[in-house]
Formats: C-alpha cells, structure tokens, sequence
C-alpha cells in the first residue's frame, strides 16, 4: 500500500511541476476612460491592497 502511495505522489508532483514550470504569464493593458463604474468599483474594492 505504502508503494503505491508513493507512485501516486510521486506522479502529482511530476505533473504539478510541469503544470507551473510551462506556464507563460501574458499581460494586456485596458484603457479605461473615467468615469467608470467598473473601474470606480475596483478601486475602492480594492483600496486597501493598493495602498500597501
């Protein structure tokens, strides 16, 4: 039982480890023209986290 416990693990982290190492992170700007109430929103609900 303890070996085949330890080949499912051992398979996780063989694919969790391959899961992150590919990734590629892609980022885009949005122009936002204010007033916005979506961009007013994420201020303000995220006003904490941007001050810090």
């Amino acid at each position: 039982m303890a070996l085949l416990n330890g080949f499912i693990a051992l398979t996780n982290i063989f694919f969790l480890s391959r899961l992150l190492l590919n990734t590629q992170r892609q980022f885009s700007i949005l122009k936002a023209v204010r007033p916005s109430n979506y961009v007013d929103f994420f201020l303000d609900y995220h006003q904490q986290d941007i001050k810090h």
